[in-house]
């Protein structure tokens, strides 16, 4: 259970990228994301449940769920010219803070 609690910290700290893209009008652009994250998760339980059980299956979610998040920010900083990652939020908090 806390393997798969990470993924959903991986989705947080990758915001918000197919409500971003379905506001820029191209919602189906997340499609190759989550063909990818899908096609992960086939191969990581395919290669990780045979040996780790139950925990390979949580780990294989956790992989593919990231590889499905980064994909979808990706789409997202090139489509709509928006980085909706936390990181995004670090540098604006960080340009604000006035230099000593």
């Amino acid at each position: 259970m806390a393997i798969l609690c990470l993924a959903l910290v991986v989705r947080a700290l990758l915001g918000p990228a197919s409500m971003v893209l379905s506001i820029h009008d191209r919602p189906w652009s997340s499609l190759p994301a989550v063909a990818l994250g899908m096609a992960t998760l086939v191969v990581g339980n395919w290669l990780l449940v045979p040996s780790l059980h139950l925990t390979g299956a949580a780990l294989a979610a956790l992989i593919a769920i990231t590889v499905w998040s980064v994909g979808l920010w990706l789409i997202a900083l090139r489509l709509a010219k928006i980085d909706v990652s936390i990181l995004q939020w670090l540098r604006s908090r960080r340009a604000a803070v006035p230099a000593e």
